[in-house]
């Protein structure tokens, strides 16, 4: 299995203390890797550490700048941090890079709700929609 499957399967699991010694050995050994720094970046938002979360979405964004998952870690750490400006300017690119996410149109919408554009997060949330019928994002 590899080590992106089974860093998966650990989260799956919700051993998020497992997973992220599995990317710290991962990072160990490819410090440059993306995917490695991604997944960092997910599970350092996930155990309430957004300083290191941005710190790893950063060097993968510039590792592959296209990578709207990325983007969407780095909007998601941004905010954590009150840096609100920077999450909205962060959410809106991950939906430029992959339009039917419904969750990084959600982010968008609540990074939108934080600085008061209720009408922004209104049609971020009608677009989450439309690529997630049925289930009303909270």
């Amino acid at each position: 299995m590899s080590t992106p499957q089974v860093v998966d399967d650990a989260i799956r699991r919700g051993e998020f203390s497992e997973a992220s010694e599995l990317v710290e050995q991962w990072l160990a050994a490819h410090p440059l890797d993306p995917k490695a720094n991604t997944y960092g970046a997910s599970l350092h938002l996930r155990q309430g550490r957004p300083e290191r979360a941005l710190e790893a979405a950063c060097l993968a964004a510039r590792l592959v700048p296209d990578s709207a998952e990325v983007h969407y870690y780095m909007g998601c750490a941004h905010q954590a941090l009150g840096a609100l400006g920077e999450a909205v300017a962060c959410h809106r690119e991950a939906t430029m890079l992959e339009p039917t996410r419904a969750e990084f149109w959600v982010a968008l919408a609540a990074a939108l709700r934080a600085v008061s554009d209720t009408d922004g997060a209104t049609v971020a949330l009608r677009h989450a929609l439309k690529y997630c019928p049925g289930q009303a994002p909270v």
